[in-house]
């Protein structure tokens, strides 16, 4: 027997890890958000403390895995003695697409990108939209759109609101 836990709120990680404890079955997290990010841990003392809690929960796991690479490295970084259990995964979701607007998914000539999650500093989404802005620009004719699902905690937010390419449907 395993647990699994996934997600974003710690709280499912910590539930996941005391749950184990008390049956004495292994546990794997999934971190879909980082807990250590310069954009959401803002001071000394929340910074120091969710440190604390992303050593508690890889410390009483099996396996971590990070939703990305700089996540998973930085954690690595930060928990040298327990780095290998630490490591990264690309999330997968079935049929997704079913949950867009009609709107959205009507057009033809539009390519969509979409992203499951909270968007933060560290999903290196600057990158994406430099190259999507470029090809728009190259390709009128087929041009990208970028849907997200899901918070952004970034400093460029209201900048990627204000682009045509970029629908956000939760803010």
């Amino acid at each position: 027997k395993k647990i699994i836990a996934t997600g974003g709120p710690t709280a499912a990680h910590l539930t996941a890890v005391l749950i184990g404890k008390i049956l004495r079955i292994d546990v794997v997290c999934e971190f879909q958000d980082p807990i250590i990010s310069p954009t959401i841990n803002s001071n000394n003392l929340k910074a120091h403390i969710a440190k604390k809690i992303e050593n508690f929960l890889i410390k009483n796991s099996t396996k971590t895995f990070f939703v990305t690479k700089a996540a998973c490295t930085a954690a690595k970084v930060r928990n040298i003695d327990l780095s290998k259990k630490i490591s990264f995964i690309y999330p997968y979701s079935w049929n997704f697409f079913n949950t867009f607007n009609q709107e959205i998914r009507r057009d033809d000539n539009i390519i969509k990108i979409v992203h499951l999650g909270t968007l933060y500093g560290s999903r290196d989404i600057d990158i994406l939209m430099k190259i999507v802005e470029e090809i728009n620009k190259k390709n009128p004719k087929k041009t990208f759109k970028i849907i997200n699902l899901g918070s952004i905690y970034l400093c460029q937010k209201s900048e990627y609101l204000a682009k045509d390419y970029f629908i956000s449907l939760n803010e």
